[in-house]
């Protein structure tokens, strides 16, 4: 019995520690506790790097498709640069087409206001001074058309000469210029009907006709133009002997 008493108290001894008795379940127990903890953090951390992998995947993706973005962009603003260049020369020969017609309008608003503003109008009331710048052959016996010669400052352009009776227009097949003289073919009125209304004449001048007349005379049934000789035209002249403008034949006049 007293042997059997100190195997047991050499049990109990063999079981005591620092501080109190520790057992082998609780050993065991802490084991197993610290086993699990290390699988779940292992777990958990696997389950990170997992996560951090595809968030990278991701990243990489997402930034591997700007990088090819920006590549695209790149390419196409560099397809770009020539036909900017192009639209640019387009812009700057629009831009040097407009002044240019700008001039050209101003220039031609110049010209036309210079043109118009030579546009003369010159009145002659036969029967009055001063007679030099007119002259009047009446009609040969049998006839019924006058021939008035008006002396004009300058040689119209022909396109652009228009005789006024008072009011009345006069038709242009009715007369025509010889340098500044207008020849007028007035009638069947009596001559006398010349002196009621004044006449006009409109016209631009052509002042590249240097060749002008200063006066107009009549003596012997004849009308003359600085001295020359002019055709009677409304009756048979075979005693025309021609002028330094016109032919015997009278080829010139028209």
């Amino acid at each position: 019995m007293v042997q059997a008493l100190r195997r047991r108290d050499s049990r109990s001894r063999s079981h005591l520690g620092f501080g109190g008795v520790w057992k082998f379940s609780d050993w065991s127990s802490s084991v197993d506790k610290a086993k699990k903890d290390v699988i779940a953090t292992a777990a958990e951390v696997k389950q990170k790097a997992e996560q951090i992998k595809t968030d990278m995947s991701k990243e990489t993706a997402s930034l591997k498709t700007d990088i090819d973005s920006s590549r695209t962009q790149l390419q196409a603003a560099s397809q770009l640069v020539p036909e900017m260049d192009a639209l640019r020369q387009q812009l700057a020969q629009a831009t040097a087409d407009i002044k240019a017609q700008q001039k050209i309008i101003s220039s031609s608003e110049d010209f036309v206001k210079a043109v118009f503003s030579s546009h003369i109008v010159e009145i002659f009331h036969i029967g009055q001074p001063p007679a030099e710048r007119y002259a009047i052959l009446p009609p040969p016996s049998g006839g019924n058309r006058t021939v008035v010669f008006l002396l004009l400052k300058s040689s119209p352009i022909p396109e652009t000469l228009q005789l006024q009776y008072h009011i009345f227009a006069q038709p242009p097949n009715s007369y025509f210029s010889l340098h500044n003289i207008v020849i007028y073919f007035w009638g069947p009125q009596s001559p006398d009907g010349l002196k009621e209304q004044q006449l006009s004449a409109f016209y631009f001048p052509d002042k590249s006709d240097k060749d002008l007349i200063t006066a107009l005379s009549e003596h012997d049934g004849r009308v003359f133009a600085d001295g020359e000789p002019l055709p009677k035209l409304n009756q048979p002249d075979p005693d025309f002997p021609g002028n330094k403008w016109l032919n015997k034949d009278l080829s010139a006049v028209k």
